[in-house]
């Protein structure tokens, strides 16, 4: 299960809806906005699913850049052994 630490640069006319949007998601926690950067915790139950909700992400209205701070992904969870694919 990959956990993400991201900070998102925003365009801060978006926020508003941006933030709207993150609540509604349960896999992301937005925090406090300073300036045009607004961090952005993100929790996915497996690595294809960390790619879709960046995926996602990117496509927001008002974000311009994410920048990945810190990830954590558990290795036993590796997306690979699931879909019988060899490591």
């Amino acid at each position: 299960m990959p956990v993400s630490g991201l900070l998102l640069t925003i365009d801060p006319s978006h926020e508003p809806a941006l933030r709207s949007a993150l609540a509604a998601d349960l896999r992301t926690t937005p925090g406090e906005l300073i300036g045009t950067r607004l961090p952005v915790a993100l929790d996915t139950p497996s690595r294809q699913a960390d790619e879709a909700a960046w995926a996602w992400l990117r496509a927001l209205p008002g974000v311009q850049w994410i920048d990945l701070v810190w990830i954590s992904i558990d290795p036993s969870e590796d997306d690979r052994r699931h879909h019988g694919a060899q490591v």
